[in-house]
């Protein structure tokens, strides 16, 4: 029996079981060593990859959802790129936001300056939470604070895998401002597995700035098609989901 426990749910059996594996660490540096290990060897292993994303930017001055379907592919050594596929009431200012978010990640996946948001003791103090469960998965709980201020890192938390040290969920507020239209904003992103790796599978993120008024973008994930280092490939057809516990 675990003390603290109370009621018990299927959520806190599968974190008994981990407790009771002896599995857990309670040394957050270990946790982040791990993390940074298991990061490394999906950058290592991840070839290239192709994921369709659905951008949905809903603004309390606008009159209807702007919606841009976008195609975007990943090359080891190249970057990142992208092609629209389909633009629904996605024209004047919210066309320009949501390009303007698009050409960030694209100019921040160069090579060079993917590190700038990656969850390593190079950009962040960790502080250990605790641990929660996940969609089922037994992650451990990572306060963020960043070393800089920058709006690739984030302050609030990271749900990491206890098992496979990757993020299953990171949320918090931009350590700085976004962009001129947005000011800062509270983001969740969320990963889910596919094959070997985790990626991302869904992201919503809110803003209120003077220029736009309250502003609230979503980024449905679907059809990943994925190659790796050894020429292995992985499909993951249809919407990935998530954005719930």
């Amino acid at each position: 029996m675990v003390a603290g426990l109370g009621t018990i749910t299927p959520d806190r059996v599968v974190i008994a079981a981990t407790v009771h594996s002896g599995a857990v660490l309670t040394d957050v540096e270990e946790i982040s060593s791990r993390l940074v290990r298991a990061d490394a060897e999906k950058r290592l292993n991840l070839e290239e990859y192709s994921v369709v994303r659905k951008y949905v930017l809903r603004n309390s001055r606008m009159n209807h959802d702007a919606v841009l379907t976008v195609k975007f592919n990943f090359q080891k050594g190249k970057g990142k790129w992208f092609e629209v596929v389909d633009s629904q009431g996605a024209e004047g200012m919210s066309r320009r936001v949501l390009e303007r978010v698009i050409e960030a990640e694209v100019e921040a996946a160069t090579p060079g300056r993917q590190e700038n948001s990656r969850l390593t003791p190079d950009h962040y103090d960790f502080t250990l939470v605790g641990m929660e469960s996940l969609r089922g998965r037994p992650c451990y709980v990572l306060a963020l604070h960043p070393k800089m201020k920058s709006k690739y890192l984030l302050v609030g938390k990271a749900w990491i895998d206890a098992h496979d040290f990757a993020p299953v969920r990171v949320e918090g507020w931009s350590a700085a401002s976004m962009s001129f239209f947005v000011g800062k904003a509270y983001i969740v992103q969320d990963f889910v597995k596919v094959g070997d790796f985790y990626m991302a599978s869904y992201n919503q993120s809110k803003a209120d700035s003077r220029l736009l008024g309250k502003s609230d973008l979503t980024i449905e994930y679907s059809d990943y098609e994925m190659k790796t280092i050894q020429g292995d490939r992985v499909a993951a057809r249809g919407s990935l989901g998530t954005g719930s516990n």
